[in-house]
């Protein structure tokens, strides 16, 4: 999970296969994709989410602080 991205509208899981550099994914449910994310996705777990960029764009102006919760704090 740790080379994958869960991505949404559609939801789907997407990764680059390691030996041909393909991308591949997909689709999943949204039943799946929320478990999967409950699993799965914590700080070193996943690569960074589509969703998860939007959030911290919108929140931008508190980058440094979130950068201090991530790496110190967890």
């Amino acid at each position: 999970m740790r080379m994958s991205t869960i991505d949404r509208l559609p939801w789907r899981v997407s990764w680059r296969c390691p030996s041909c550099d393909r991308k591949n994914g997909t689709p999943i449910s949204a039943r799946t994709a929320r478990d999967l994310i409950a699993m799965f996705e914590q700080p070193f777990g996943t690569m960074i989410a589509n969703r998860e960029l939007t959030d911290w764009m919108i929140e931008a102006r508190d980058f440094d602080e979130r950068v201090r919760i991530e790496l110190y704090d967890s």
